[in-house]
C-alpha cells in the first residue's frame, strides 16, 4: 500500500519542477523579444550529396519545388561537405522564410536533357525540429529521395483495375454456352459410365481461386526507383520560429502543471480525510492514557538559582544592597543637615579668620 504522504510528497515536487520550468521558458521568451533581429525570417538550405543508380558519366540536374512559400530552385552540381572553398553556383538551393509546419518538397531529376522522373512528396517538418530550450545556429540533417519515372505507379494501377474489371465482367457468348453443353453431356456420360455412390468432382472453385490471385500478384509488382539522392537540408531557424516553439512549449507546461495541481489537491484531500477518520480515535486514546491533569502541579517549586563569584562580590561591593551604597543614601540625606552644622561651628571656633584686619 502506497504512503500518502510520499504520493504528496512527489506531486510538491512536481508542480515545482513545472514551475521552475515555466519561468525558464519566459525568461527565455523575455530574451528573445530583446533580441536586435527578431524580425529575421528562418532560412532552410538543400544540397546533393550523392546519387545512386546512374551511371558514372551521367549529370544529374536537380529541380525543387517547394509548397509553402511556393517557389523553385535548381540543383545542378554535387556538394562536396570536405571542400573547404566557397561552394560553387548551383551546388546550394536557398529558401527563406518557409512554413516548415505544413511545407512539402518535391524533387525533379533529369540526366542532362533527358528527364528521368520525379520523387513523392516529402514533409519538412521533421527535418525542421528545434530545441526551444537549446537553440542552436542550424539543424543538418539527411534525407534519401527516390526518383521514379512520372506515370508509372498510376499506369500500373490502371492496368491492374481494367485486369480485374475484365476479370469480373466476362460476357457469356455463344461459344461459351456451347462449351458448356459439351461439357454437361460429357460430365453425364461419366456419371452413367461411374457406379452408384460417387460424384464427380467440379473445378470451379480451382477456376475461381486462380481468377481471383492473377490481379493480386499483379498488384503486388514492386515499383523500382530509377536513382537514389541524397539530400542535406541545413535548416536556420528565426526568433519567430524560437518563439512559437516556446509558446508551444509554455502551454505544454502549463497544462502538465495544472494536472499535477489538480492530483496534489486530491492527494491532499485524501490524506486530510484519513487524518480526520483517525483523529477521533487518537484522542479517545490519549484520554485513556494520559490524565489531563497532574498532580501535584500547584506546590511545584521552581529551584532558586545560587549567584556565582562575581555577583556575590559585586552586592557585597557596589550593589544595592552594600554597605557602601548604604552609606551613600545616608549621605545624601543628611547632607544639608551637616553642610549647617558644619557652617555653625566654624564660626563659633574659627571666627576671627573671616574678620576684616584693623585699620594702619
Amino acid at each position: 500500500m502506497s504512503d500518502p504522504s510520499k504520493e504528496q510528497a512527489v506531486a510538491r515536487e512536481q508542480v515545482m519542477k513545472c514551475e521552475q520550468e515555466i519561468q525558464s521558458i519566459k525568461s527565455a521568451l523575455r530574451r528573445l523579444g530583446s533580441a536586435d533581429n527578431a524580425d529575421a525570417p528562418n532560412s532552410v538550405e538543400i544540397c546533393m550529396l550523392k546519387v545512386e543508380g546512374l551511371p558514372e558519366g551521367a549529370q544529374p540536374i536537380l529541380s525543387l519545388q517547394l509548397s509553402s512559400p511556393v517557389e523553385e530552385a535548381t540543383l545542378s552540381a554535387i556538394y562536396d561537405p570536405l571542400n573547404a572553398d566557397p561552394a560553387p553556383e548551383g551546388c546550394i538551393a536557398s529558401f527563406e522564410g518557409v512554413e516548415t509546419s505544413m511545407a512539402t518538397l518535391v524533387a525533379t531529376a533529369k540526366d542532362a536533357d533527358i528527364p528521368l522522373g520525379s520523387s513523392a512528396p516529402h514533409e519538412l517538418a521533421p527535418l525542421c525540429l528545434l530545441d526551444a530550450m537549446e537553440v542552436k545556429e542550424k539543424y543538418v540533417s539527411e534525407i534519401p529521395v527516390a526518383i521514379v519515372a512520372e506515370g508509372a505507379a498510376s499506369a500500373e494501377v490502371a492496368e491492374v483495375v481494367v485486369e480485374a474489371t475484365n476479370e469480373e465482367e466476362k460476357p457469356d457468348t455463344v461459344g461459351g454456352d456451347k462449351d458448356a453443353v459439351a461439357e454437361a453431356v460429357s460430365e453425364g456420360q461419366e456419371e452413367e459410365a461411374k457406379p452408384d455412390g460417387e460424384t464427380p468432382a467440379t473445378s470451379e472453385p480451382a477456376a475461381e481461386s486462380e481468377t481471383k490471385s492473377e490481379p493480386q500478384e499483379a498488384a503486388a509488382v514492386p515499383l523500382q526507383p530509377i536513382c537514389t539522392i541524397t539530400l542535406r537540408v541545413t535548416y536556420k531557424p528565426s526568433p519567430k520560429d524560437q518563439r512559437e516553439e516556446l509558446y508551444e512549449l509554455l502551454n505544454k507546461t502549463s497544462q502538465r502543471k495544472a494536472a499535477a495541481l489538480e492530483n496534489l489537491r486530491k492527494i491532499s484531500t485524501a490524506l486530510a480525510r484519513s487524518g480526520e477518520s483517525s483523529s477521533p480515535s487518537k484522542s479517545m486514546s490519549s484520554a485513556m492514557t494520559k490524565p489531563a491533569v497532574k498532580s501535584g502541579f500547584l506546590n511545584k517549586k521552581k529551584k532558586e538559582k545560587e549567584p556565582t563569584k562575581f555577583e556575590k562580590l559585586y552586592e557585597r561591593t557596589i550593589g544595592p544592597n552594600s554597605m557602601l551604597m548604604k552609606a551613600y543614601g545616608i549621605t545624601l540625606a543628611a547632607k544639608n543637615f551637616l553642610i549647617f552644622f558644619g557652617a555653625v561651628g566654624f564660626f563659633h571656633f574659627k571666627g576671627q579668620l573671616l574678620a576684616l584686619p584693623p585699620p594702619a
